[in-house]
Order: structure tokens, then sequence, then C-alpha cells
């Protein structure tokens, strides 16, 4: 093996021949290295445990104040961006390596449900759901305005050419409905610590790995608002939970991934379903993340 600073330098290294091949999930240099006739790019079957999604900051201050843009609240607004943005043409400029992400559990899977409703592309039930939220004024720059305020925010990502592209397409579907996004790049570095970490942002693009397993506890229960449930997720639908023989209420959502969790997975699999089918249903319908595709590796050789 042979190590580079960069992506610059280890495909210059293959262009080059000091190097066999090289393996990326990066689309940024797949044009340049076609040029070369000695050199070949495949890729990788769809990368179905993993997937990228923007994700939306639903987390409050302790005296119940939101963190991100007040209107990101709205489950509305929400599902109307999530339907504004189309996956088909963030795939074309990624050279369709991916395929479109409908849920945190891929389609592939047998617990994947496809009753959820996820809001996927739909430009005209985008419009819909965002008059119903009240945005039905305009500025001069054709920006939905509601109560003195601007449907604008930002979205915080790494800067490369991949998520440039990607953000360039979210930024134009969701002009296209009356809604700005602001564009905000970072370093990976700076992203971690300054964004993710302390969950600083209003909007977030950010890639997740996840099990084969349907097991979603760690990335939507609202024990985990802190860690890898980037958008503070809290479900809100809510049920009941005996503890220490007293009646606790919590989000629905939570109680699912407990119980499906604690089943055997041979034994139990039906019933595991069953509560995976129906988190499916709530995430869906709460709309806290939209979520965009899944990823291939691209080889070159």
């Amino acid at each position: 093996f042979r190590l580079y600073r960069n992506e610059t330098e280890a495909v210059s290294a293959l262009k080059n021949g000091e190097v066999h091949g090289y393996a990326t999930s990066s689309t940024e240099n797949l044009i340049d290295v076609k040029r070369y006739p000695q050199l070949v790019a495949q890729t990788s079957p769809v990368l179905v445990n993993q997937y990228w999604a923007l994700y939306f900051n639903l987390r409050k201050t302790p005296d119940g104040t939101p963190i991100g843009p007040a209107f990101l609240q709205d489950v509305n607004v929400r599902r109307a961006i999530s339907a504004a943005v189309n996956r088909d043409e963030i795939l074309e400029v990624l050279s369709q390596i991916g395929k479109e992400a409908k849920g945190p559990i891929p389609d592939t899977s047998e617990f994947y449900a496809q009753t959820a409703g996820w809001y996927t592309y739909d430009q005209q039930r985008a419009i819909q759901l965002l008059e119903q939220a009240g945005w039905v004024a305009k500025g001069r720059d054709g920006i939905r305005l509601k109560d003195g305020a601007r449907l604008s925010f930002k979205l915080s990502y790494v800067d490369n050419l991949d998520r440039n592209r990607v953000v360039e397409v979210i930024k134009q579907d969701l002009s296209r409905v009356g809604i700005e996004l602001v564009p905000e790049p970072r370093t990976l570095a700076d992203l971690t610590t300054q964004v993710v970490t302390p969950k600083q942002f209003d909007t977030l693009l950010y890639g997740m790995n996840t099990f084969i397993d349907p097991d979603r506890f760690e990335l939507f229960h609202s024990q985990q608002a802190l860690r890898l449930n980037l958008s503070s997720y809290v479900g809100s639908e809510e049920t009941v939970k005996i503890e220490e023989g007293k009646k606790v209420n919590l989000p629905r959502v939570d109680r699912l991934l407990e119980q499906a969790r604690s089943f055997d997975p041979l034994l139990a699999k039906d019933k595991r379903k069953e509560d995976y089918v129906k988190f499916q249903e709530l995430l869906a319908a709460d709309a806290p993340v939209v979520f965009l595709y899944h990823p291939q590796f691209i080889y070159m050789l």
C-alpha cells in the first residue's frame, strides 16, 4: 500500500502507473480518469448499508427555544422540503453512481416499509404543504414570507466537488418552490468539531453507515439526541410504558425501537418486522430527515 495526503495525489499516482488501483466514493475524478485508455473505472454494488441525507436541526434549549430555525419545527415545512428535492437530479450530477434512498432501512431489506409514505419528489405537493403551513406570500426575490420572516436556512456540509454538486441541486429545487438555501461549506475537521458534535446547524448534509440488521436505535431514539440522532429527533406520537410500577409517557418511536431490538432475530422475526414497519411509518410522517441516496464505491484500476 502507498499512502497519499489527498485524493488528488492518489489519482495522479494512478495515472502515472505508480499504483495498481484506487478505491473512492467520490465522483470528482471519474471523468478525468476515463480519458486514460490504460485505466478502467468500475463500481461496486449499491452500498445499501450507507445513505446520504439532509438532517433538520430539531434540538431545543432547556427552555424550549429551537436551536435551528423555528419554522423547521413545523412538520409540513419539513415534508415540503423533502418533497421538493429531486433525487434523480442528484444522481445525475453524481454520474448515476448510487441509488435513491427512501428511508433508513433500504428497500432491498425484508424489513423495509413500502407503505410508510415517504415524502419523495413531488413539487406540487411541496407547494401545497408550504401553503398549508402559512407560507403563502412571496418577496420580490420569489422567497416565501410569513409574519415578516423569510423561508431561508443554511446547509452545512463538507466542501468537496461531489457535495457542492449535490447542494447546488438541492438549492435549485428548493428555489423553485420559494425556499432559499444558503450553502455553508466547511472542512471535515471544522464540520465535525464545530457543527456535528455540538449540533450547531440549521440543516446538515451527512453520510451515515448503518447495520445490515434493521435496528436503528442509535440513529432515531430520543436518548441519542446528542449523539448519532443527528436531528435530535423526538417522535411526535406518544405511548405509555410501565417503569417501576408507574406509567411513563414516551415517544412511540422510542418504544418500538426498544421493543424490536429485544426480540430474538430468528424466533421473533415477524414481531420485529411489525415494529420496524410501524417505526418507519412514524418516521416518514414526522420527516426529521430528507433521505437522498445510497452511494457506490468506484474502483479505478
